[in-house]
């Protein structure tokens, strides 16, 4: 494996800043990310959902 890419679209009423937070959680906490963190290279966007 070489690449994990995400893309996540939220529908919420959260602003951008908490999105951007949440999704900075996410890369640095969520567990399959950290596991995998030192094997491949990780990359991600997340935006509200239209």
């Amino acid at each position: 494996m070489i690449l994990i890419a995400d893309r996540i679209a939220m529908d919420t009423d959260g602003t951008r800043a908490w999105l951007a937070l949440l999704h900075g959680n996410l890369q640095d906490d969520g567990p399959i990310l950290t596991t995998m963190a030192g094997a491949t290279d990780l990359s991600g966007t997340i935006r509200l959902k239209d």
